[in-house]
């Protein structure tokens, strides 16, 4: 995990304890049991979205609690870290797919638009990250990047926010056939990517769906 992204996730974590054990402290016992129980609910839930979404390492230890006192009076501080599960950052995951766009004209019919290869990202995870490029991974760790985009897809850089729509990036199908024509590449061989501002390469499920 790159240092800023670690960074922050420690400081989301103290924020969260300290706003949780604030509010676990003003509560009567009966209520701190009640509100743990949910929490703890709350944590499976979570869970087991995280395990749906295919994140491993999320752990959760368990309730803890330490009492503390002088005979009459007590002291419950609980360390609510134990009862949230760990934060998983962003997840970004990559779609590709044919898109034909289809235009109204004013007599009332339709016209169809240029053949493209959308490339759709969408973040699962809990933390926002930059896309800052994107473009057709090919044979011999070479790259077509993708500079100018249409002017109806995602400009970049673009944050991308956990379950925010999705960004979408666009490349004429007939740039991909030329290459294919040109390079003899097989379309099976050009897999889409983005790349996030932490340095990371995100690639698409799949190669472009086009047929040789």
């Amino acid at each position: 995990m790159p240092r800023a992204m670690r960074s922050a996730r420690l400081r989301q974590e103290a924020s969260w304890q300290t706003r949780f054990e604030s509010l676990l402290e003003t509560l009567e016992d009966s209520e701190q049991q009640q509100v743990a129980t949910e929490l703890q609910a709350l944590v499976a839930e979570q869970q087991d979205f995280a395990a749906r979404q295919g994140v491993v390492g999320n752990t959760f230890n368990g309730p803890a609690a330490v009492q503390v006192g002088n005979h009459n009076q007590q002291e419950n501080r609980f360390n609510i870290a134990s009862y949230l599960p760990a934060p998983i950052g962003p997840r970004v995951v990559l779609q590709v797919s044919n898109s034909i766009p289809v235009y109204d004209l004013p007599d009332g019919s339709q016209d169809l638009g240029d053949h493209f290869v959308s490339v759709e990202a969408v973040n699962t995870g809990d933390q926002p990250i930059a896309i800052t490029s994107w473009g057709i991974e090919l044979p011999g760790d070479r790259r077509m990047f993708v500079t100018r985009g249409e002017n109806w897809a995602t400009p970049l850089p673009h944050v991308l926010a956990p379950g925010a729509p999705p960004a979408r990036f666009l490349i004429r199908a007939d740039e991909l056939r030329r290459v294919e024509r040109e390079q003899r590449i097989p379309y099976a061989q050009m897999r889409p990517y983005v790349g996030l501002a932490d340095g990371t390469v995100i690639h698409a499920d799949r190669s472009v769906p086009l047929a040789n």
